[in-house]
C-alpha cells in the first residue's frame, strides 16, 4: 500500500482530481465490455446454429468427437460473454468510485490558497495567522492522503472481484477440425458493425492501474478472458478466420 500521506496534498488533488476523465474513462470502457460480450453471444448462437444445420456427409466417432469439442467451446463462449459483462458492471462501479474520490478531494485551487495565506503571514510577521494557516493546510494534506488511502483500497476490492477466467477447450483432432472451423467460422459475421473495439485495438487508454487490471493488463488480476478460436490446433495449421476476427487474442477484455 502506497504511503499516500508522504506527498503534498496538491500533488494527489493534481493528479486525482484536475488529470483525465475521471469515471467516464471506465464507464466508456464498461460500454465497450457490454459490446464485446454481445458479440461473444452471437458468435456462441451462430456456431451453434450452423452446426444444427450442416450436413458434412460424415459420421462416427470423429464426427461425434469434432461435434462434442465444438460444443465446448460454445460454452465456453458463453462464459466469456457472462465474464465479460461482469468485468463491464466492474469497470461502471470502478467508475462510481473514481467519481466518489475526485469530488472528496479539495481543489488545487483551495489548497495552494491556504498555502499562500500562510506564506504571507508569515513574511508579514503575524505568526498567529501563520500557524493557523499552517494547521489548514495540514489538515489538508492529512484529507488527501486519507481520500488517496481510501481510493486505493476500494479500487483494488473491486478489481480482486473479478472472477478468475477459465482456460479455453481444446478443438478435437487437428486434421479434423481445420475444415471444419473453415466451414463454421466463415458463415459467421458479427451482429453489428459499431460493436466496440476491434481486437487489435484498445479501450481509451487508462488514468490509473486498476483500468489496467480490468484490462487483464500489467498491473495485476487482470480480468481478460482468453478465448483462442482455435485453441488445440497445432501450430502452422491452415485456419481462415474472417478478417473481423483475430484468433489467438484475449477475446474478454476489448482492445486487448
Amino acid at each position: 500500500m502506497a504511503s499516500y500521506g508522504s506527498r503534498r496534498p496538491e500533488v494527489w488533488s493534481r493528479l486525482l482530481k484536475h488529470s483525465g476523465k475521471g469515471g467516464k474513462t471506465y464507464r466508456e470502457a464498461a460500454e465497450a465490455y457490454r459490446k464485446r460480450a454481445e458479440e461473444l453471444r452471437a458468435m456462441a448462437d451462430a456456431i451453434d446454429n450452423r452446426i444444427k444445420t450442416l450436413d458434412v456427409g460424415t459420421s462416427g466417432d470423429m464426427w461425434n468427437s469434432a461435434m462434442a469439442a465444438y460444443q465446448r467451446f460454445i460454452q465456453q463462449l458463453r462464459q466469456a460473454a457472462e465474464s465479460t459483462d461482469e468485468t463491464a458492471e466492474r469497470a461502471e462501479k470502478q467508475g462510481e468510485i473514481t467519481d466518489k474520490a475526485r469530488s472528496s478531494m479539495p481543489s488545487v485551487g483551495t489548497i495552494m490558497g491556504v498555502w499562500s495565506a500562510y506564506l504571507a503571514a508569515k513574511a508579514s510577521h503575524n505568526y498567529g495567522l501563520a500557524a493557523a494557516m499552517l494547521a489548514k493546510y495540514m489538515g489538508l494534506w492529512d484529507t488527501a492522503a486519507s481520500i488517496m488511502s481510501g481510493y486505493d483500497n476500494s479500487s483494488s476490492s473491486n478489481v480482486d472481484s473479478v472472477s478468475a477466467p477459465s482456460e479455453s477447450p481444446s478443438i478435437a483432432n487437428q486434421a479434423a477440425a481445420a475444415p471444419l472451423a473453415n466451414n463454421l467460422l466463415e458463415s459467421w459475421t458479427p451482429p453489428h458493425s459499431d460493436a466496440g473495439p476491434e481486437p487489435n485495438q484498445h479501450v481509451p487508454p487508462s488514468e490509473s492501474p486498476t483500468l489496467d487490471r480490468l484490462n487483464g493488463g500489467g498491473g495485476g488480476g487482470g480480468g481478460g478472458v482468453p478465448v483462442g478460436m482455435v485453441a488445440g490446433l497445432a501450430p502452422g495449421t491452415a485456419v481462415r478466420v474472417p478478417a473481423t476476427w483475430n484468433t489467438g487474442r484475449a477475446v474478454g477484455a476489448p482492445g486487448m
